[in-house]
Formats: C-alpha cells, structure tokens, sequence
C-alpha cells in the first residue's frame, strides 16, 4: 500500500514536471508565433 502510494506521488510528480515543461513549451510557440506575424504585418504595410 505504502510503496504503491509512494510510486503513484512520483508519477503525478514527474507528470506535473513534464505538463508545466509543454505549457511553458506552449507559450513559448504561441510567442514566436506572434512575433513572426506582426513581422509580417510590418513588412506588408512598408
């Protein structure tokens, strides 16, 4: 019961690691994706 609680606490804090890493990934992209369209936009209007 106690190694298996112990095992199920790793993984939910490994997950945790792992989901915090994509949605700072997300972010990250959502950014540079932003970024890359106003680029575009400047050039088009110069």
């Amino acid at each position: 019961m106690d190694e298996e609680e112990s095992n199920m606490s790793t993984a939910t804090r490994v997950f945790k690691a792992m989901y915090s890493a994509f949605q700072d990934d997300m972010d990250l992209k959502a950014d540079l994706r932003s970024d890359t369209l106003d680029t575009r936009e400047d050039c088009e209007l110069k």
